[in-house]
């Protein structure tokens, strides 16, 4: 895949090894002394900055402007936001090009990634490869026409899951190849001050972030309902979004314990002891938090996505209630 000096478009990546997000990005890039240069071009909520690491080299640009899960494009203050952070790729990236004598570039997520990668070529003439990665086309979508031009230049296209790749296929007739977005999670590292998991309490965990799309509303309410069936049950959220005011408020009711964003040590560290793990979206593609837990507790999901190929029947939940009724019922890990 990186057979070439390639250049990696992302507005998430990990910006250290405590850092949860696009980790699995991280994890594609190659390794060793004899790999060939790789560009990172994401953007830094601290400031901007240069890190080498063997064959790769990380370039980050400030960016004060918070997560680009939560915005919507029809509003226009966000819409200025992901305006912003495409001309910023675009400026930065056509001089990464010419600097590092870049061959490649690699979108991840085809907004703003892609749009920026398909400007890149039109004003360096170097070739990009488009990873979709699920919230890219779910929220774009609605602008078909914007897709299928990103995806028409693309020399290559991947989707990260056969979900995803029916949903591209309706707005292009490109070969779409599967590229998945696996990751582990390291060895557990002990939080500074972990939240307290009693052993007689079923831990029950969302992990994602805290947006709609991602059903972090219908934990709540779940936790709410089940709540009312039993006591002994903990539910535990990590993540962070545009709705962690809903999740501080249900936090005060006793509802839930908010762990905030995690590093990927210190959630292997709460993985040893959570007993269920809830996928709650109402839209998916391939959800990286399953391939982290399978095998680790037990997992239950909506139909979303590839979920239901890789899960048992049993533990595909068809509507809220079904979700309420096993959770009320549902023993510890083991027992």
């Amino acid at each position: 895949m990186f057979d070439k000096p390639t250049l990696i478009i992302t507005h998430s990546f990990p910006l250290s090894a405590d850092d949860y997000r696009g980790r699995f990005i991280d994890e594609l890039l190659p390794r060793g002394g004899d790999a060939v240069p790789v560009v990172v071009l994401t953007p830094d909520p601290n400031g901007s900055g240069i890190d080498v690491i063997g064959s790769v080299t990380i370039h980050r640009f400030r960016w004060p402007h918070g997560y680009l899960a939560g915005r919507r494009i029809y509003n226009p203050r966000d819409l200025i936001v992901f305006l912003k952070m495409l001309l910023i790729f675009v400026i930065k990236a056509t001089k990464i090009v010419k600097a590092y004598q870049i061959q490649h570039l690699f979108a991840c997520w085809a907004i703003p990634g892609g749009l920026a990668a398909l400007f890149v070529k039109v004003l360096t003439g170097v070739p990009y490869t488009l990873w979709a990665l699920g919230t890219d086309i779910s929220k774009f979508k609605r602008i078909p026409l914007l897709l299928r031009t990103i995806f028409h230049f693309a020399d290559r296209i991947y989707a990260n899951s056969e979900f995803l790749r029916g949903e591209m296929r309706r707005l292009t007739a490109r070969p779409i190849d599967i590229l998945p977005t696996r990751s582990r999670l390291p060895e557990p590292v002990v939080p500074q001050n972990p939240i307290e998991m009693p052993e007689e309490m079923l831990v029950v965990s969302f992990v994602g972030r805290l947006e709609r799309v991602k059903g972090i509303d219908r934990f709540i309410e779940m936790a709410k309902r089940v709540k009312g069936a039993r006591a002994d049950v903990l539910f535990l959220v990590f993540g962070d979004g545009s709705l962690k005011e809903l999740v501080t408020a249900a936090e005060r009711e006793g509802l839930v314990r908010w762990a905030g964003q995690v590093s990927p040590g210190e959630l292997a560290y709460y993985a040893r002891r959570i007993d269920v793990l809830c996928i709650t979206s109402r839209e998916e593609s391939m959800p990286v938090v399953v391939w982290e837990f399978i095998g680790k507790c037990g997992i239950l999901s909506f139909n979303v996505g590839d979920i239901a190929t890789h899960l048992p029947p049993e533990a595909i939940m068809s509507d809220e209630d079904e979700f309420v009724q096993r959770l009320s019922k549902i023993g510890k890990k083991g027992q």
